[in-house]
């Protein structure tokens, strides 16, 4: 990863260039490990802007006198939206590059 802080789409499209070069096979095996490394470093760059901008979200309530309020959104209720309910899911094509956020099951 270059020095210059790559946004959460510029680290995704890596990150896919990378899937699609070691799943066409046609790189030697260290090319391929040292481009998963790469990507594992890439992965870790978007957890962090997720868990950034997870942070700045904010839950909108009413106060007694029926006026706005904003108030930062609590770790329980971030996990909630985090783990995707049918009405916080992401549109299709975000929900493709989010999965492709969570790297791999190990």
């Amino acid at each position: 990863m270059s020095k210059k802080k790559l946004t959460f789409e510029e680290a995704l499209e890596q990150l896919e260039s990378i899937a699609r070069q070691i799943e066409s096979g046609q790189i030697g095996l260290e090319d391929s490990i040292a481009r998963y490394e790469e990507g594992m470093g890439l992965i870790r760059h978007c957890r962090e802007v997720l868990a950034r901008a997870e942070m700045r979200i904010q839950k909108i309530q009413l106060d007694d006198e029926g006026r706005l309020q904003a108030e930062p959104m609590s770790a329980g209720a971030a996990d909630e939206a985090a783990a995707g309910s049918e009405v916080n899911a992401p549109p299709d094509g975000l929900q493709n590059r989010a999965e492709a956020v969570k790297g791999p099951d190990f």
